[in-house]
């Protein structure tokens, strides 16, 4: 066994970005690698393809997060020259917008 751990996503790594992005370092992981003969864990395929209407204080969490990356893009588009590396940055806002919100509507209680 090596010093690698393992979260539930079955990624060989130290800290798992897909599973908290806001905290990667503070997950729990598994210290054993994985058992290629036991199948892999299944995706919740009802959570990922039903809509999710928002609910309790879900609005405005989205509207708190929504603004957050405004704020950024405004930013970076009167900083940054016109050119593809602004419109990727732009793109990869409004990609962490989604999931984040995603993340909220996926993930409430």
């Amino acid at each position: 066994m090596s010093d690698e751990k393992e979260c539930h996503h079955n990624r060989i790594t130290e800290r798992c970005y897909i599973c908290n992005p806001a905290k990667p370092f503070e997950h729990d992981v598994v210290t054993d690698a994985p058992d290629p003969a036991k199948p892999r864990p299944q995706f919740d395929l009802d959570n990922l393809f039903t809509h999710h209407p928002p609910f309790g204080d879900q609005v405005k969490r989205y509207q708190v997060i929504r603004t957050a990356g405004k704020d950024l893009a405004s930013v970076i588009l009167a900083h940054v020259p016109a050119s593809p590396e602004r419109s990727t940055a732009i793109a990869k806002i409004r990609e962490a917008i989604m999931w984040a919100n995603a993340g909220i509507a996926r993930n409430s209680d």
